[in-house]
């Protein structure tokens, strides 16, 4: 760093024209990220649309565009931010209280993509458009989860609450913008994948046998050997409803054909003994030929 843009760096405090010039100076320098100042000049942030040569105020298309490129750990921020101004408009206790979880999960200074999901599918559950606030949270909690666009349905729904709510989303995106443009380090995320879901453990006092395409044992430690378990006791299930079937079925022809002859069993008689004297005939002429 050369001596002009350490005296702008600590200069940058004394008005908004001082930290443009100091962001003008760090963009030719190319230590700051080009779209990262873009974005925060275009959610409002004076400093850094000075820098730029642009008029301070949101332009929600190309925001948006810029902060779904942004990575997860930048929109983290933002969502944070915009959800912390959506949550002090929620009118609803109940729904206050899960907003509350969904912003301790934003701002951790690890934020663990798992809960925050699982967070955020709980109020989901039960929320109504009637606390539009309260839907601005999910939404903001998906600026990180979904991508950056979800931000548009914060502003759109905050729009519901009133135009002071709408803006502070925006003041809520640039402040939080600035904050790493000027150096603050974004949050660590931890993006592990969840885990398998396990098949549910069977009522101990079910029948295996009265729906085997639901039933699964449930698994031990060792899940291959368990699963195969299963998979056996599934197949002999089906071969035992084959077995059973296939003999219905055959006692059912028997009982068909028997009945059929014992009413025509003079012409069955006839029949086979005439068939038994064709055969008769036709052997003694081949021992002749012979």
């Amino acid at each position: 760093m050369d001596d002009r843009l350490r005296a702008l760096e600590r200069a940058r405090g004394d008005s908004p024209e001082a930290e443009a010039a100091w962001l003008a100076a760090r963009l030719r320098a190319g230590t700051v990220d080009a779209d990262l100042l873009r974005a925060a000049a275009l959610a409002g942030h004076g400093p850094s649309a000075a820098a730029l040569g642009l008029e301070a105020r949101p332009d929600p298309e190309e925001f948006l565009d810029l902060l779904e490129r942004q990575p997860e750990a930048v929109r983290a921020r933002v969502g944070a931010a915009a959800a912390r101004a959506a949550a002090a408009r929620v009118t609803t206790r109940e729904y206050a209280t899960l907003c509350e979880a969904i912003l301790e999960r934003l701002e951790a200074p690890t934020v663990e993509l798992q809960a925050l999901r699982a967070a955020n599918e709980e109020l989901n559950d039960i929320v109504r458009s009637t606390d539009p606030a309260a839907v601005a949270v999910l939404h903001a909690a998906d600026v990180v989860l979904e991508g950056g666009s979800s931000f548009d349905e914060v502003v759109a729904f905050l729009g519901r609450v009133d135009v002071a709510a709408q803006e502070s989303a925006w003041s809520a995106a640039a402040t939080a913008l600035a904050e790493l443009v000027r150096g603050a380090p974004p949050p660590a995320i931890d993006a592990l994948t969840p885990a398998p879901e396990r098949p549910p453990s069977p009522d101990p006092d079910a029948d295996p046998d009265d729906d085997p395409d639901l039933y699964q044992p449930a698994l031990g430690p060792d899940e291959e050997e368990a699963e195969r378990e299963w998979l056996e006791q599934a197949r002999a299930r089906e071969a035992r409803k084959e077995t059973w079937a296939l003999g219905l079925l055959y006692a059912l022809m028997a009982s068909m054909v028997l009945g059929v002859v014992a009413i025509l069993s003079p012409v069955v008689a006839g029949g086979l003994a005439f068939a038994l004297a064709a055969l008769v005939l036709v052997l003694r002429g081949r021992r002749k030929q012979v």
